[in-house]
């Protein structure tokens, strides 16, 4: 009877030690602070959206071991309508989202913590009432990535998203 109480204790201490956590779509996730950063190049190279509202551009670059760069822009009529530019980076034990915005004379520069996260998908959150306070990744396959920024803006929530192609090619 003891054996099995004892079994029974270290049975409970494993699975109450074992960090990882099933997520709704079924993958594994390790806490954020354990999540290798390694695993954040599933960003890298480029990806596109072509639409009739514009194109949209977003590409990563690896800069070092800990952080990686993007330029994201989206055009209409050959006219440049958004410009930001996006380092993400491990820095003081997290991974920071850092995108800067150049609003006419002014850039604005926001931070965002990687909050959530597995091989498929990362969720980098800021604690402030500008939107947006969350940007998600989801990788959809190889070649597709689903970006979303949402929020609270005033009284309602908004939610927008992109479904991004990997390269770029020529608009058809």
């Amino acid at each position: 009877m003891k054996y099995i109480v004892t079994l029974t204790i270290s049975f409970m201490i494993l699975i109450s030690c074992n960090n990882k956590v099933n997520t709704t779509d079924g993958s594994t996730s390790v806490p954020v602070k354990e999540f290798p950063f390694t695993a954040i190049t599933m960003l890298q190279g480029s990806w596109h959206n072509y639409s009739k509202d514009g194109n949209a551009y977003e590409i990563w670059e690896k800069a070092n071991d800990s952080s990686l760069y993007a330029k994201n822009f989206s055009i209409k009529d050959n006219d440049t309508i958004f410009n930001e530019i996006i380092t993400i980076e491990k820095r003081n034990g997290e991974i920071q989202y850092r995108p800067s915005v150049k609003d006419g004379p002014e850039i604005i520069k926001a931070l965002f913590i990687l909050e959530e996260a597995n091989n498929n998908k990362l969720v980098f959150k800021k604690n402030e009432d500008v939107f947006p306070q969350n940007i998600s990744y989801t990788r959809i396959g190889n070649d597709s990535l689903l970006i979303e920024v949402s929020g609270q803006q005033g009284s309602s929530h908004r939610s927008e998203k992109l479904m991004m192609i990997r390269g770029i090619s020529e608009q058809k």
